[in-house]
């Protein structure tokens, strides 16, 4: 917990769903867009502790700015490889398409 009320989260926050309640850090989980920036902006590890479950059922939480960089590099990973997927044929696709290359 915070040792001081230095509310750089509480500022950061672009939906203002943080707020100082008695010595900690509230938040409104219906306007949290979980954008991590009262994560990154806070001087204390471990303050703010967000956790979102998403539609397929899965949890994600995060707590440091490490575990926000590492969440949010492995959905921008997921995203980048469907995207390779969907530009790019498949190799079985690409010979039906242009047949096996002649030697």
């Amino acid at each position: 917990m915070p040792g001081v009320e230095c509310k750089l989260c509480i500022e950061a926050c672009p939906t203002n769903a943080l707020y100082w309640k008695a010595g900690d850090v509230g938040m409104i989980e219906e306007l949290c867009v979980y954008c991590g920036a009262c994560v990154l902006s806070c001087i204390v590890d471990d303050c703010i502790k967000i956790v979102r479950k998403r539609l397929n059922g899965e949890v994600e939480s995060f707590s440091k700015p490490r575990d926000f960089m590492t969440l949010q590099h492995s959905i921008n990973a997921k995203k980048r490889f469907e995207r390779i997927q969907d530009v790019f044929p498949k190799a079985e696709d690409y010979l039906k398409r242009y047949g096996k290359p002649k030697k």
